[in-house]
């Protein structure tokens, strides 16, 4: 787990989804949630770790050890 990618799907007839997975590398969480007219992500990478972020608009980012917030209009 020194490479991740994390790519949530979400439905909004889930409304939400999170979860966390702990590796030898640390805690990695992925959150969404719809609010308003927009869909939240948050995530957290432990350090050391380096995560490719892809958003369901096409929106990719490689990212270190952290928290990290995006908001994406529907």
């Amino acid at each position: 787990y020194r490479s991740i990618r994390l790519a949530p799907t979400p439905d909004k007839r889930l409304g939400f989804a999170k979860c966390a997975l702990e590796t030898v590398s640390g805690r990695i969480e992925s959150y969404w949630y719809y609010k308003s007219d927009r869909i939240v992500f948050e995530f957290t990478v432990p350090e050391g770790v380096t995560a490719e972020i892809v958003l369901p608009d096409g929106y990719t980012e490689t990212v270190g050890g952290g928290s990290y917030c995006y908001a994406v209009k529907i």
